[in-house]
């Protein structure tokens, strides 16, 4: 039972530990979810929020709508160094609705100024211990939880055929392997929207892998290869982006020869990504811990 601030240096009930390697490329991510059998198996997930004008790193816990209206917990967020001991922690006993999170944030300042003992080899170890208030669990469960980025600069071309045949309605797609090892792939879906007397061309793009930031952008090439039209989306955590009303069907079709040669369309997409290479974790029956626990002064 953990219901005091001493109970800490009991075993946790839960224990969750997640190492993001590659984390110096890395704005916004989400961990891989865990369900806490004991904890009325209730679903979590932490956060990871790091942005460049506030100058804070933010961690987050956040339950899921799964499970009971609520549950009363005590949790301890912590990043560990590398002889796994919390650089830095946070204890908190708290009431989660459905949906409901807490977070904290560390000052970026004391994040860079130590990063060789927050980063080792560039990964950031994040844990989170979990205690049921007013209730005896005799099962402790630890989930270990790993997370590979991988950073990515370049462009490639793509063409869309037979334009001219593209109507309102219609979607057409064109999948894309910007990357030489293949391990992100883009779809890129072409669709034509009116309003009014007028059509546009949109572009959708959507990613079998979660982008976690950086910047993707869409030009619209001449038969010379030079750009006529380009539009970009900032920063981002989606799989999903949608560029509308990217260019006039109209002017499009007014000038073939130049912008569909042989009712060919050419773009060119420049990609500034950090994304997610894999994203997995593993559970274990820990009785072991009992023989283990590591008492903090």
């Amino acid at each position: 039972m953990a219901d005091s601030e001493s109970d800490i240096h009991d075993i946790p009930h839960f224990t969750y530990i997640w190492t993001i390697e590659n984390m110096c490329a890395c704005r916004c991510l989400s961990s891989p979810s865990f369900t806490g059998e004991g904890m009325d198996k209730t679903r979590w997930c932490l956060q990871l929020y790091c942005t460049e004008n506030s100058r804070l790193i933010q961690l987050e816990i956040r339950r899921s709508i799964f499970g009971p209206d609520s549950i009363e917990i005590k949790f301890e967020l912590s990043i560990l160094g590398i002889d796994g001991l919390p650089l830095i922690e946070k204890l908190r006993k708290q009431q989660f609705y459905k949906g409901h999170c807490f977070k904290f944030a560390i000052r970026e300042e004391v994040f860079l100024k130590k990063g060789s003992e927050f980063l080792p080899r560039d990964a950031l170890t994040i844990r989170c211990r979990m205690w049921r208030t007013g209730t005896e669990i005799s099962k402790h469960e630890l989930s270990f939880a790993r997370t590979v980025l991988r950073e990515y600069r370049g462009s490639c071309v793509s063409e869309l055929r037979e334009f001219s045949s593209l109507q309102v309605g219609q979607k057409r797609e064109v999948l894309l392997n910007p990357t030489t090892e293949q391990d992100i792939q883009f779809t890129l879906i072409f669709s034509i929207r009116e309003e009014g007397d007028e059509q546009y061309l949109c572009i959708e793009t959507r990613s079998h892998k979660a982008i976690c930031n950086g910047k993707i952008k869409i030009c619209l090439l001449d038969a010379k290869g030079k750009v006529v039209n380009s539009r970009e989306l900032p920063e981002s955590y989606r799989y999903h982006l949608i560029f509308g009303d990217f260019f006039g069907k109209r002017k499009l079709m007014g000038d073939k020869t130049s912008l569909l040669p042989d009712d060919v369309l050419s773009l060119r997409c420049e990609f500034e990504i950090v994304y997610v290479v894999l994203s997995g974790i593993g559970n274990y029956d820990c009785e072991c811990l009992k023989s283990s626990v590591i008492k903090e002064n």
